[in-house]
């Protein structure tokens, strides 16, 4: 397979020029293409290489070189975006007539709807597949994201008072548990990019380079381990930490994934099926995908009733074709990747959504760094973890996102009243951007 083997070089090549490009500024480890590229690195390569040397059955030569093609182009268009100018615009400065106050009682509800759901999370019947009310308590109990973002914001601008003080620890408590005893991925990113990015926005404050490659490294070596650690934190065996060997571990999974494993668990083997099957039927989306995801998400089946859902959809694309169509077991909980998401949309030209979405972050963290609006800087400390998501989730996670943040911040501005002032014209940001 030597055209995969020159495209998988390409991918780590790409992957490690962007590093490069963001350890020139420190600032960039908070922007899109330093993020995303984490995800690449720490994610995406790894599967890579075990599916180059341990294929299965179900997988094909062609398939592997089309899935690593697709990938060295989202991950290069995720940079590329980046480069584009941002259109030099008239900022809007807003005045002391925003309500600092107000911004953290909504951050308290936040945090007081999360603890809710939580909680209704223990007492309502749960499988492997959330229906019903617990499908709802786990929409809401995302808000302590919001929570903590919202109140550490205030904080930072307008110091810390008992009460502010006391429900941002509670909403910090809340992510740190999830971390800690749940052995969770994502509150972990959400933790520290909101926290690494919303005090870069308001104190300056940026890590040494060494420290996000570090993190990036941990990476590799933890998802491995990452089933075994949340088994011995639902245990409470902590001696069992002393007995995981990170290095014979990571060696095992990416290495020898296949001999080691009975069942294929691999999201890039997901996605490599996916775009084959894609490819074969002619079955793409042309963009309906990201409606269907927007009607699955937010259209509640319990008001409006299952069938008129489903009639709200187009469902041109089936991803569970592949069960039948290779005889494949897919394991439900894993997903099929961003790369592969974009690809059954457009084909190659699905690459093109990370263009944009790298295009789209340029512009709001220009609007953050200028305005140096609180709401804008909450919104980006939150979805830029949701970028980060579209890469091993799929790019549809990212609508999800935006939809209800852009909701929520338009709400937030309506109640705490922001003013606009006179127009002001601002000059380029691009040295400091790129």
């Amino acid at each position: 397979m030597l055209v995969a083997e020159i495209y998988f070089y390409c991918l780590l090549l790409i992957s490690l020029g962007i590093f490069l490009w963001g350890l020139q500024k420190p600032e960039r480890i908070y922007q899109f293409p330093f993020t995303i590229n984490a995800i690449f690195f720490a994610f995406i390569i790894p599967q890579c290489l075990s599916i180059y040397l341990s294929p299965g059955a179900s997988v094909t030569p062609i398939m592997i070189e089309r899935y690593f093609f697709m990938a060295c182009l989202c991950l290069f268009m995720s940079w590329l975006g980046y480069q584009v100018p941002v259109i030099p615009q008239k900022i809007k400065q807003t005045k002391t007539s925003f309500s600092y106050e107000k911004l953290v009682s909504i951050g308290i509800v936040f945090v007081i709807v999360a603890y809710v759901a939580s909680f209704i999370l223990t007492i309502v019947p749960t499988g492997r597949l959330l229906t019903g009310p617990a499908t709802i308590a786990i929409f809401f109990r995302r808000w302590v994201f919001y929570g903590f973002a919202t109140l550490l914001v205030c904080t930072l601008s307008k110091g810390i008072k008992f009460n502010r003080g006391l429900i941002f620890l509670l909403a910090a408590l809340f992510l740190i548990l999830d971390i800690i005893l749940a052995g969770r991925r994502e509150p972990t990113m959400a933790f520290l990019l909101v926290l690494g990015s919303l005090l870069y926005f308001k104190r300056g404050v940026v890590l040494p380079r060494l420290i996000p490659i570090s993190l990036v490294i941990a990476i590799l070596f933890i998802n491995p381990m990452i089933g075994s650690i949340r088994g011995i934190l639902s245990s409470g065996d902590w001696g069992k930490f002393l007995e995981l060997n990170p290095v014979e571990n990571a060696y095992n999974y990416y290495i020898h994934y296949h001999e080691t494993n009975q069942i294929d668990l691999l999201e890039v083997r997901n996605g490599a099926l996916l775009m084959d099957a894609t490819l074969q039927d002619r079955n793409y989306g042309f963009g309906t995908g990201y409606w269907d995801a927007v009607i699955k998400y937010y259209v509640p089946a319990q008001i409006v009733g299952k069938n008129l859902k489903e009639a709200l959809k187009f469902n041109l694309t089936d991803k569970l074709v592949i069960e039948e169509k290779y005889n494949y077991d897919y394991n439900t909980g894993q997903t099929f990747t961003g790369i592969a998401d974009s690809f059954v949309e457009f084909d190659f030209f699905g690459c093109f959504f990370f263009f944009a979405l790298a295009y789209f972050y340029k512009n709001l963290w220009y609007i953050a760094i200028t305005k140096n609006n609180p709401l804008t800087q909450i919104a980006y400390s939150i979805l830029i973890t949701s970028s980060m998501l579209v890469v091993t989730h799929g790019t549809q996670r990212f609508l999800r996102d935006i939809v209800i943040l852009c909701l929520l911040i338009f709400l937030i501005n309506q109640y705490t009243q922001i003013k606009v002032m006179v127009n002001k014209s601002n000059h380029s940001l691009d040295s400091q951007l790129n």
